[in-house]
C-alpha cells in the first residue's frame, strides 16, 4: 500500500470495512510526508472556509437566499482545491459537504430537532444508496429488513421530477428513509421516520392545513421546514426554498 491507496481506502475504513491489518497498514502510510503534508493543507483551507462562513453571516437564522449563495461559493472553492490536495481532496470535500450545515449554524443551543444534521452523522455507519430508479428497492429493503419500517412518500407533482436518490439510515435505533430533491437547483431534503422515533418540532413551529393535510411549519437554523404525517410515517421537508414552494412538495391527503 502506498499514499495512492489511501483516497480508495479511508471511505472503507469509515464504514468499518477494513480488517486490523488493513487498518494499521492505513495508519501508517497516512503518517508519510506526503500524506501529511496534504493533511496539513486540508486543514488549513477547512480553516479558510470555516473563516470565510462566519464573516459572511451574522445569526443562525441566515436568510435561506444568502444561505444558497454561500453554499454555492464554498462548493466552487471545494471543487478547485479537490483537484489540488493529494491524496486526500475527495474525503475533505465529502468531509466539508457533511459539515457545512454545522459551520453555517454554530449555535450551541440542541433542539429535539436535529434530524437533518444528525442524519448525515448515521448514515455512515449504515446505509443504502440508489439512485432515482431505485427508490422501490430502498423501501423495499426498509420494509423487508427493519424493525420499524419506514415507506416512501407517494411522489407529487413537485417532487417526482427532480428525484436525485434515497438511502436509509439509522437514528437512535429507528430505520429512517432519507430523500435528496432538486428544485431549480436548490436541495430540497425529506426524511421519513416512524413515529414511535418520537421526533417533536420546536414550540415555534406554526400547524397549518395544506391540501386538506394538517402540516406544522416553521424555520430551524436558517432552513424553512414543512412536517406531515400518516397512519405510520412522520415525514420532514427542509430547505432553503420558500415556504409555499417547500409546500408543493406535500403529496395530497389520499383520505379526502
Amino acid at each position: 500500500m502506498d499514499a495512492r491507496d489511501v483516497e480508495r481506502l479511508v471511505e472503507l475504513s469509515l464504514d468499518g470495512e477494513l480488517d486490523p491489518a488493513e487498518e494499521a497498514e492505513l495508519s501508517r502510510v497516512q503518517l508519510s510526508p506526503e500524506a501529511r503534508t496534504a493533511a496539513a493543507r486540508a486543514k488549513h483551507f477547512h480553516v479558510h472556509l470555516r473563516d470565510k462562513l462566519r464573516a459572511a453571516t451574522d445569526d443562525t437564522l441566515t436568510p435561506p437566499s444568502l444561505r444558497a449563495r454561500i453554499s454555492y461559493r464554498l462548493q466552487r472553492e471545494v471543487d478547485v482545491e479537490r483537484d489540488r490536495v493529494f491524496p486526500w481532496g475527495r474525503a475533505v470535500a465529502a468531509t466539508l459537504a457533511v459539515t457545512v450545515l454545522v459551520l453555517a449554524s454554530w449555535s450551541d443551543a440542541s433542539s429535539a430537532f436535529d434530524v437533518e444534521e444528525r442524519s448525515r452523522c448515521t448514515a455512515a455507519t449504515r446505509h443504502r444508496k440508489c439512485g432515482p430508479r431505485g427508490l422501490a428497492s430502498v423501501e423495499r429493503s426498509s420494509t423487508t429488513t427493519s424493525a420499524t419500517p419506514v415507506r416512501m412518500p407517494p411522489p407529487s407533482r413537485a417532487s417526482s421530477p427532480g428525484c436525485l436518490g434515497a438511502r436509509l439510515a439509522v437514528m437512535d435505533s429507528h430505520d429512517m428513509a432519507y430523500l435528496m430533491y432538486d428544485r431549480r437547483g436548490a436541495r430540497v431534503s425529506l426524511f421519513a421516520v416512524p413515529k414511535q422515533a418520537r421526533f417533536r418540532p420546536p414550540s415555534t413551529f406554526r400547524p397549518a392545513t395544506f391540501r386538506g393535510r394538517p402540516v406544522v411549519v416553521g424555520q430551524h437554523r436558517g432552513y424553512n421546514v414543512v412536517s406531515y404525517a400518516d397512519d405510520r410515517v412522520t415525514y420532514w421537508l427542509v430547505g432553503n426554498l420558500d415556504t409555499d414552494e417547500l409546500m408543493a412538495f406535500v403529496p395530497e391527503d389520499p383520505s379526502n
